[in-house]
C-alpha cells in the first residue's frame, strides 16, 4: 500500500486521528477530557505519538516487579501466569522506554512511587508540563474520586484513595522459587531499563529448603492446573458460539 499510494502514512494518520477526534468527542459528552486506560497501547504507542503530532503526553511508569502483582491480583486471582502479560511485560516496557527517549520534549515522565510519596509535588509538575489553565489541585483531589471504569476496569467501585499506597510489599507476591526465578530472569532481559528508571527487584527472604522447594512446587501445579482450566473453559465457549 505504501509503494501504490504516495504519502501513504501522512494520509492513514490524519484519517486516524479524526476518527479518534469524533469518536473521543462523543464519548466525553459534555466534558472536557475523555481518559482511555488502555494498557496494551504501549505497544502502539509510538506511532500514537506520530498520529497526534500537536499532543502532549504523560508517560506513567510503576515498578514492573508491582505491576505484575497487580495484573494477577486483578485479572487472574492471584493464580501465576506471566505468559499470558509477556507482550506487556517485556515488549511494552521495551518500547514505552524507546519512546521516552525518542521525543523527550512531548513526553512528561511520572513515577508512580514518587505519585504516591508526593502526590500534590508530582500533580504540580504534570500541571505545568501540560500548560493547563488555572491552579493544580491538591493531593485531596486524590483521595475520595470515584473510579468510573466505565468500559471494563474491575475497579470500578473503588475509590482512588485505596489505589495510593505508601509502600508497595512485594515479599509476599514472590514467596516461590519460580516466581522470584522469573523476576531475576526479567531483570536480566530488561537490565537497562530497570537501572535507568530505578526498578528494583523485591527484597527476596531467602528461605531455602525442603519444604520451601515442596511448596513452591505444589502452588506452581495449582497456578498450572487453575490456567488450564481457565484456557479450556474459554476454548469451549468459543466453540459454542462458533456453532
Amino acid at each position: 500500500m505504501r509503494e501504490s499510494f504516495p504519502d501513504y502514512d501522512s494520509h492513514w494518520r490524519s484519517g486516524a486521528r479524526k476518527m479518534m477526534d469524533h469518536v473521543y468527542g462523543g464519548l466525553a459528552g459534555e466534558k472536557a477530557y475523555f481518559v482511555d486506560k488502555t494498557p496494551r497501547y504501549s505497544l502502539i504507542a509510538k506511532e500514537i505519538v506520530e498520529t497526534f503530532p500537536e499532543a502532549k503526553f504523560v508517560l506513567l511508569w510503576r515498578n514492573p516487579f508491582a505491576i505484575v502483582r497487580s495484573i494477577h491480583e486483578t485479572w487472574q486471582g492471584g493464580r501465576w501466569n506471566t505468559k499470558r502479560w509477556e507482550v506487556d511485560l517485556d515488549h511494552g516496557y521495551q518500547r514505552l522506554f524507546e519512546l521516552m527517549a525518542l521525543y523527550p520534549d512531548k513526553i512528561h515522565v511520572v513515577h508512580y512511587e514518587e505519585m504516591t510519596r508526593n502526590p500534590s509535588q508530582v500533580i504540580q509538575k504534570m500541571w505545568n508540563a501540560l500548560g493547563l489553565p488555572g491552579e493544580a489541585p491538591d493531593e485531596s483531589c486524590l483521595k475520595n474520586a470515584s473510579i468510573a471504569g466505565s468500559l471494563g476496569d474491575p475497579s470500578k467501585n473503588r475509590t482512588s484513595s485505596k489505589f495510593l499506597p505508601k509502600t508497595e510489599c512485594l515479599d509476599l507476591f514472590y514467596k516461590n522459587w519460580y516466581r522470584q526465578r522469573w523476576a531475576k530472569k526479567f531483570l536480566e532481559r530488561n537490565k537497562r531499563q530497570c537501572d535507568e528508571l530505578g526498578h528494583q527487584l523485591p527484597n527476596f527472604k531467602q528461605t531455602w529448603s525442603a519444604w520451601s522447594a515442596i511448596s513452591g512446587t505444589r502452588d506452581f501445579v495449582r497456578d498450572l492446573v487453575w490456567d488450564w482450566r481457565k484456557r479450556d473453559k474459554i476454548n469451549k465457549k468459543s466453540a459454542l458460539q462458533l456453532r
